[in-house]
């Protein structure tokens, strides 16, 4: 697929750029679900873990003007599962700016998987929500394939009902298969506002070999980490 860039430059982010993706993660969340779900707060956590390099493990695309309109990142556990998350604004869709920015991911991803365990399977997976139709497209044209389903349940305060983000008071992550709940905190206020949102998981398989033990409750903690 033909990547457009025209006007627009791809590079490594910046702390400076910090705003800028987040917008571009707001507005996503915004397109899809209507409510943004990602704070500038939540990104510079993530941003200033041990072992994530913004010049090596991060992309963005921005405008002539500065504006970010296109953001990947990829990230790790133990070499030997590996992560990404990937976003395009909606009003530049369809020039193959998520081809570019999953493909510079796999590219980065296969660098990391030198550093796995001799014999251990390595994959890369990505959470896409089930609204989302062009991103599923993307993957499964990619060599991704569909393993598992997630439920993200939200519980706001009423008071959160006009603000641009919700003000959780209950937030877990359900694995529709197993049944379990992740990272869930506890619920303290029942007039509330409810939202669920379906994540699906696509995984492809860099290395073949010995599949690391790893819970259910690890894993999804991961891979939901900057959803």
């Amino acid at each position: 697929m033909a990547v457009l860039l025209k006007n627009l430059s791809a590079r490594s982010p910046r702390m400076e750029d910090l705003i800028a993706i987040t917008e571009l993660r707001q507005a996503c969340d915004i397109d899809e679900y209507g409510l943004a779900d990602n704070t500038m707060k939540d990104l510079a956590s993530y941003w200033n873990q041990p072992g994530f390099n913004l010049a090596t493990d991060a992309w963005v695309i921005v405008t002539n003007k500065g504006q970010a309109v296109g953001f990947s990142c990829v990230w790790h556990k133990d070499y030997e599962e590996i992560f990404t998350f990937v976003c395009v604004h909606s009003e530049y869709r369809g020039r193959g700016i998520g081809t570019l920015l999953l493909r510079l991911v796999e590219e980065r991803a296969r660098q990391l998987v030198r550093n796995a365990r001799e014999g251990s399977r390595v994959t890369l997976c990505s959470t896409v929500t089930r609204l989302n139709e062009q991103a599923k497209r993307l993957f499964e044209r990619e060599g991704y394939i569909a393993v598992r389903k997630i439920w993200r349940i939200e519980v706001g305060t009423n008071d959160s009902r006009e603000a641009s983000s919700l003000h959780r008071a209950f937030k877990g992550d359900l694995d529709i298969m197993s049944q379990q709940i992740v990272d869930a905190t506890d619920l303290y206020d029942m007039d509330a506002i409810y939202i669920i949102r379906e994540y699906e998981v696509y995984e492809k398989e860099l290395r073949a070999g010995e599949k690391l033990p790893v819970s259910l409750e690890d894993g999804l903690r991961v891979l939901l980490a900057v959803c």
